[in-house]
């Protein structure tokens, strides 16, 4: 069985330590759009708050992840 794994980097953050810029969250759907008819089983993602909201907003659009 093959398996494949998707690396998605955070969206753009607004300062750069900071929380996602709206731009940023536009990103983050867009990236969820594109993967919506990926059969994914999970998202992680890493400890930085940016890195979750991005992980959240890109799940949003993944019915059953």
């Amino acid at each position: 069985m093959t398996h494949f794994l998707y690396l998605v980097r955070h969206g753009e953050a607004a300062p750069h330590d900071g929380p996602l810029s709206p731009a940023g969250e536009q990103q983050a759907r867009l990236t969820g759009r594109r993967l919506k008819d990926v059969p994914l089983s999970a998202i992680h993602h890493g400890p930085l708050p940016r890195a979750a909201q991005t992980a959240s907003l890109i799940a949003a659009c993944i019915p059953g992840v």
